[in-house]
């Protein structure tokens, strides 16, 4: 494996018309038309090519409260009385892990150019969930990291099953994490799950999509076949 490059956003933007004033407060217009303009950039590197996916999760009210709005208001979160980054962070997961398990359509969608730049005009005002996946792994396309922590192993899990890939990553497949059936399908050979004869019960198993939604499991079972093919299956439950 040459490279692994990772570039995983989930954010919140705010969009709306603020008064100017802070002495002054005036009510909010909450029907001019706002404009998200957002950059991908690191390092002196700009991200190109980048689909970005964008949905409206709240409107805000004119005294600049905001509301879950659309398929968001179905959600069990709470976006009142958040105070820290960290919840922020909590609250923007959980909103992406529901959008992209529920296969939800983005309010717009748009493309980074040769700056990495990509800007939403004339959208309504409220809060946005802006979602950002680039994953690059020597040209193939990854779904997410395992990581097995007793044996100091975390290998990227390639999206979709085919036998000629099985042996150099894991390999999903079927399922997701979000329906609690993702089966995900390796190798003994060295280097990837070439620990699997010593798995036993009790042993973490963690898993992280591109979302950056992570979510850790811990081993329940283990079945070994002694008919060829050999095989180990593992079944774990969530923690």
């Amino acid at each position: 494996m040459k490279k692994i490059v990772v570039l995983i956003l989930a954010v919140l933007m705010m969009a709306a018309v603020l008064p100017l004033s802070v002495s002054a407060i005036s009510p909010i217009d909450v029907d001019r038309a706002s404009s998200l303009t957002l950059q991908y950039r690191y390092n002196g590197e700009s991200f190109a090519d980048l689909e970005i996916k964008t949905y409206r999760v709240a409107a805000i009210c004119a005294d600049g409260i905001y509301e879950l709005t659309g398929n968001f208001r179905d959600y069990p979160v709470n976006i009142y009385g958040i105070t820290t980054q960290a919840e922020w962070r909590q609250v923007t997961t959980t909103l992406a892990a529901y959008a992209t398990a529920d296969g939800l359509v983005p309010t717009c969608t748009g493309t980074t150019d040769d700056s990495g730049t990509v800007v939403f005009d004339d959208i309504r005002t409220g809060m946005y969930l802006t979602l950002a996946v680039r994953v690059e792994v020597d040209g193939l396309n990854f779904c997410g990291i395992i990581e097995i922590p007793e044996y100091n192993r975390e290998l990227p899990v390639y999206a979709s099953w085919e036998s000629d890939r099985v042996s150099h990553y894991p390999c999903r497949y079927t399922g997701s994490i979000y329906q609690n059936g993702l089966v995900i399908g390796g190798s003994d050979n060295s280097g990837q799950l070439d620990f699997m004869k010593r798995i036993v019960n009790d042993d973490t198993v963690c898993f992280t999509d591109m979302t950056g939604l992570r979510c850790s499991y811990t081993v329940t079972s283990i079945v070994r076949t002694t008919t060829y093919p050999r095989r180990i299956s593992w079944a774990v439950k969530r923690l």
